[in-house]
């Protein structure tokens, strides 16, 4: 995130100690100062974790708006980026993936394709089609590619970190489509690579080994889960808990829904809650 907003207006708030005061921004000030209105929104979301006040605060932005014939604007896209994660009660998610095109597309035109903020426009974007996958399961598909492209962004970048992430959405969007073999090989390809790291972080390679073997048991193959669940805990027993290391996948983790092998009852279960299902230490 760009420097945090400050000024009066940040000062007033902060002396308020109230996040939520934020929220009550008439919305013609919204209106004519979008770029103080989307900094304060950001500030709320990403260093307070006002999720609620963060999304009041934009929503005025977006009244009467149809993503499809809004010229490019930067302050739009980046509350747009904001909008469309919103959990507010009211919040109207048919447009978000739309929102969510419209904030990418501007990003990429403004910013270039390697700009930070052009990558967090683009996992929103993935993320988005995740959460729409439940219904239409086709944009399962569509975020796998969201994250295929975000990995050669983010190694050209230069960051490992967000290239192993963007590599982990894009398999666990691949299998949850149906594309059980394509994302088996490449958690694959990502545990040797882990393996192979000389100080790989202990954390990461729990995170990929549990993905790992929790796609290997949705798809019945349990002996090669195992597998991969004994070399993990020989690798990673002397660092932390093996049971809580090989099982700490990220909260970001969309659903799992191999739904090839599954009934559709479990299909909305999360990766967290299969992964608990498949503890046995």
């Amino acid at each position: 995130m760009d420097a945090l907003p400050e000024g009066p207006n940040m000062n007033a708030a902060n002396s308020a100690n109230d996040p939520g005061s934020w929220a009550a921004t008439d919305s013609a000030a919204v209106a004519t100062a979008p770029a103080a209105t989307v900094a304060c929104a950001e500030y709320l979301l990403d260093v307070r974790h006002a999720d609620d006040a963060a999304f009041a605060l934009v929503a005025p932005l977006f009244v009467g708006l149809d993503p499809a014939s809004v010229p490019p604007d930067l302050e739009l896209a980046r509350a747009a980026l904001i909008h469309v994660v919103s959990s507010a009660e009211g919040h109207d998610d048919s447009t978000d993936v739309a929102w969510a095109v419209y904030a990418h597309t501007t990003h990429v035109r403004m910013l270039g394709t390697d700009h930070r903020r052009t990558r967090r426009a683009a996992t929103t974007l993935a993320e988005v089609y995740e959460t729409r996958a439940e219904a239409d399961l086709a944009s399962f598909e569509r975020a796998a590619e969201v994250y295929r492209q975000l990995v050669s962004t983010c190694a050209r970048a230069g960051s490992e970190a967000e290239t192993v992430e963007a590599r982990m959405g894009r398999a666990i969007c691949l299998h949850a489509g149906g594309r059980c073999g394509d994302a088996i090989n490449l958690m694959d390809q990502m545990w040797r690579n882990w393996i192979r790291t000389p100080d790989a972080s202990p954390s990461r390679g729990a995170e990929i080994a549990g993905a790992y073997s929790a796609m290997l048991r949705q798809c019945h193959r349990v002996d090669e889960a195992i597998g991969i669940e004994v070399e993990a805990l020989g690798l990673l027993i002397g660092v932390s808990g093996p049971a809580q290391l090989l099982f700490d996948i990220a909260d970001r983790a969309p659903a799992l829904q191999a739904h090839v092998h599954v009934p559709s009852a479990v299909r909305s279960a999360s990766l967290n809650c299969l992964l608990k299902l498949h503890r046995v230490w």
